[in-house]
């Protein structure tokens, strides 16, 4: 996937607070936001999802259709809604990788744009040898605070305990953590390799580039914009012609 990916919004699927996007996804799918879970998909079922406990979301289009299916040459492609805060970072998991998305006003004309950057590995950042299992669950314990949102294996949430319990019963376990700061978010991660009778650990961070808006702004030219959705009814039945009419009348109204 690629490093850097920029995409605009026209000005209808952005506020004063937020852009609205569609986000696609296959399989699983997590968001996060300081020590808040948004978005958890776990094998293409939508779990948690914060948008639809969001108002705001009514002042946009498509508000009504908060998941679909569209259909093109590749296959079926699952699209689920999110509302994007200005200002804030959004930790991503999605396709084995994580990302950091960023939203930005262009205040000449109204419309949004999204930054998201895949983020590496910094390796090591530290080693420890040779730990059984319980110095290893003492180390974790003291390295992943308790406001921590974890990762098992770079797949669904889960807690330390369950944490423990995959790292117990695996050869080779990997462990990504959000620890919240503030209105930001430090991802880590552990990587677990089993020996005999004890775990080699490695810890590493992630790196992000802060980007400005001056830099979002610039990207943002030649970026293509978020289409318009392509619902029909035959993907997604629960949906009634009526509620994808109106949906598209708002976007017309608001977009042009």
């Amino acid at each position: 996937m690629d490093e850097l990916t920029i995409r605009n919004f026209k000005k209808g699927y952005v506020s004063d607070e937020c852009v609205q996007v569609m986000e696609p996804y296959a399989g699983s799918y997590i968001s996060i936001v300081g020590d808040e879970l948004m978005l958890n998909i776990v094998d293409d079922t939508v779990e948690v999802n914060k948008y639809l406990d969001d108002s705001r979301r009514f002042s946009f289009p498509y508000s009504s259709i908060p998941e679909h299916v569209e259909k093109n040459l590749l296959g079926k492609f699952n699209y689920v809604n999110q509302l994007y805060d200005f200002g804030k970072k959004y930790i991503v998991l999605k396709d084995g990788f994580v990302f950091e998305n960023s939203v930005f006003k262009n205040d000449d004309n109204g419309e949004g744009i999204l930054v998201r950057q895949k983020l590496h590995p910094i390796f090591p950042r530290n080693d420890q040898f040779d730990l059984s299992f319980t110095e290893l669950t003492d180390f974790m314990d003291s390295t992943i605070s308790d406001d921590s949102i974890i990762f098992s294996n770079y797949g669904t949430v889960v807690s330390k305990e369950k944490a423990y319990h995959t790292i117990d019963g695996a050869y080779e376990a990997s462990i990504v953590y959000v620890n919240p700061i503030l209105d930001k978010s430090l991802v880590s991660g552990v990587k677990i390799y089993r020996n005999q009778k004890s775990f080699d650990v490695i810890l590493f961070d992630f790196k992000a580039h802060d980007y400005s808006a001056e830099e979002a702004l610039e990207y943002s030219k030649g970026a293509p914009y978020q289409r318009e959705p392509k619902i029909k009814r035959r993907l997604n039945p629960s949906v009634d012609r009526d509620t994808i009419l109106r949906a598209k009348s708002m976007s017309n109204i608001l977009n042009n």
